[in-house]
């Protein structure tokens, strides 16, 4: 099932918003600009879903090209030999354009063929440039650049000490990061810690693996080498984590996120360039670029909703924690019994409410066998008699026939009226009686226990429960379909003695009436169950609005005391916002492992 990121938008930007009002309107801390700062970041970050995806990883492994060619043209600067000197960084735009943003805040338009005199390395002239670039900025109509993504293509990894400095200045803005491995070389070390780096960064939150140059690698062969690939990768960064951390770390986590289902494509940049350049579409699926365009946009999309989201919740959680640090713990144990019972009481008003609905179901289900045997031994009954009737008949006189089906018309009414007041409407009677007391106490019993470690706080409300589980409020069952009758004769007129069967006559008669009988009287029971239930609710809203009224009293008095403890009169707001934060993360995070991409 999809998950509704809107709805966890606007719950999320509610907390950012309650807790910037806590703030603003508590007490000052020496660190309340910091966090109101923080908490504006996040709420822009929920309306824009700015998302960084950078290129990353060792120097010659094609990372500028994989970029030229997942855009489909030659955008940046490539080369032989170790080529970006500078973050470049593609964000959407309808018209291309570049410019260049120094290290001291101006900013240079430049063409885009322009690129390679300032963000490259290739001519002394060229890297003085680079040295003095913040980031080089290109606007550029790519499917992968909408809806607020940038896919930033950073300089090579053991290039040499600046450039390495370059890209990890760069991994504290990243949110996903696309690590380009050569098919020619394996997974080395270098390379291993590199990821690991990157899976320690809290600001990544997925990581996915590009093999490059895989034109060079025979077909035959291609398989054998990703799969290698493949294994080689997941093991050699457990075996680094695990030689870093405790087997408790919660980064053994991230790491089975991500790499419990790792993300890797092989794919040949020139060819994939070629192909969307001429419109190959057979060249574009050799080189594996289609089906990177087909996963790519859908990682990123999954990664973005999500990614956003989580980052505010850790955010609020961590405020929230440096805001309660210097709590004392005698404020925190009022706290928590308030809000221990403020829950309850929301648990009682649910288990309340929620069983209203179905109160007396149990008695409906009763009383309705009650009524579906009847039907039945009725119907047996009335066949029995006229099958005996008709037995003992010595003689074919149709008058004679005709007066002796009266007569047992008249004495099967006779007793079926006699057994519906004798045995059905009592029996009815006695099965509201008995399922509507035994529902009510049962509710009543799952009530107390709600409320019972508090058994001081509510007596009062205990009086309201002696007087609701007695049942003496509960409306009588009143019959008002006591009288029977048949809805068509219960024999066929003497004219056609002849020429029907009178026992598939009185058979089909017997059960039409009947059946239309009880019909009347299990609706005309609904009716009464549904009214008796409305003012079971009645008497039960005034329990739950005593014991609301109560458990403020006795909250309110708690928190007070913590109040007065703490002097710190905003944090009775901020638990209940940690609270509903905490479910809020832990009900996403079930949500986003049960999800298919």
């Amino acid at each position: 099932m999809a998950i509704d990121y809107k709805s966890y938008d606007f719950q999320i930007y509610e907390y950012l918003f309650r807790l910037q009002q806590i703030l603003e309107n508590g007490v000052w801390s020496p660190k309340t600009e910091e966090w109101l700062s923080q908490i504006r970041y996040e709420q822009d970050r929920i309306k824009t879903r700015r998302f960084r995806v950078a290129v990353v990883g060792e120097f010659k492994r094609g990372k500028s090209s994989f970029v030229n060619a997942l855009l489909g043209q030659v955008v940046l600067p490539v080369d032989a030999s170790p080529t970006t000197a500078t973050i470049n960084r593609i964000t959407y735009g309808s018209v291309p354009k570049a410019y260049l943003r120094y290290k001291d805040g101006l900013e240079q338009k430049v063409e885009i063929g322009e690129l390679a005199a300032y963000v490259t390395k290739l001519t002394g002239e060229a890297a003085e440039n680079a040295a003095l670039i913040e980031e080089a900025v290109v606007e550029y109509p790519s499917i992968f650049c909408q809806n607020y993504v940038d896919l930033i293509d950073t300089p090579g990894m053991n290039d040499d000490d600046s450039m390495n400095q370059v890209t990890v200045s760069k991994l504290e803005q990243i949110d996903l990061a696309i690590v380009a491995i050569s098919a020619n070389l394996p997974f080395s070390d270098t390379e291993n810690n590199f990821v690991v780096q990157l899976l320690e960064n809290p600001e990544i939150c997925q990581i996915i693996v590009v093999i490059t140059y895989i034109d060079m690698v025979r077909e035959r062969d291609r398989e054998r080498i990703l799969t290698y690939l493949h294994e080689r990768i997941c093991r050699k960064v457990l075996e680094r984590l695990q030689a870093l951390y405790p087997e408790e770390d919660p980064i053994f986590q991230k790491y089975e996120r991500i790499f419990g289902n790792l993300q890797q494509f092989a794919v040949s940049s020139v060819d994939g360039l070629l192909a969307r350049e001429t419109g190959d579409m057979e060249l574009l699926e050799s080189s594996g670029f289609m089906q990177l365009n087909q996963r790519l946009p859908r990682l990123i999309l999954s990664s973005q909703n999500h990614n956003a989201m989580d980052k505010a919740m850790d955010t609020i959680d961590r405020i929230i924690q440096e805001y309660q640090a210097s709590l004392p713990e005698e404020a925190e144990v009022y706290l928590a019994r308030a809000g221990h019972l403020e829950e309850e009481k929301k648990r009682f008003a649910r288990i309340g409410y929620e069983s209203i609905e179905t109160l007396l179901d149990e008695a409906r289900v009763r009383i309705y066998e009650r009524i579906n045997q009847f039907e039945v031994q009725m119907t047996e009954i009335v066949l029995k008699g006229f099958s005996y009737c008709l037995s003992s008949m010595r003689t074919l006189d149709i008058n004679v026939l005709e007066g002796a089906l009266i007569r047992q018309s008249v004495e099967t009414y006779r007793y079926a009226c006699q057994e519906i007041q004798a045995r059905l409407l009592p029996d009815i009677r006695r099965l509201y009686q008995e399922e509507a007391w035994r529902s009510i106490t049962d509710l009543c019993s799952r009530l107390r226990a709600v409320i019972s470690p508090y058994g001081e706080v509510f007596q009062k409300v205990e009086k309201m429960f002696s007087e609701f589980s007695s049942c003496c409020w509960l409306p009588a069952m009143i019959m008002k379909h006591s009288e029977f009758g048949w809805i068509r004769p219960l024999t066929p007129e003497k004219e056609f003695f002849p020429v029907v069967d009178i026992i598939d006559w009185v058979n089909a008669s017997a059960k039409e009436s009947l059946w239309y009988y009880c019909s009347l009287q299990k609706e005309e029971i609904s009716r009464q169950l549904q009214t008796a239930c409305m003012k079971a609710a009645e008497h039960l809203e005034r329990i739950v609005v005593e014991m609301y009224h109560l458990a403020e009293e006795q909250t309110k008095q708690w928190r007070q005391e913590a109040r007065t403890i703490t002097n710190r009169i905003t944090e009775e707001k901020i638990s209940l916002l940690k609270r509903e934060n905490t479910q809020l993360q832990k009900q996403l995070r079930q949500e986003l492992n049960q999800e298919v991409l």
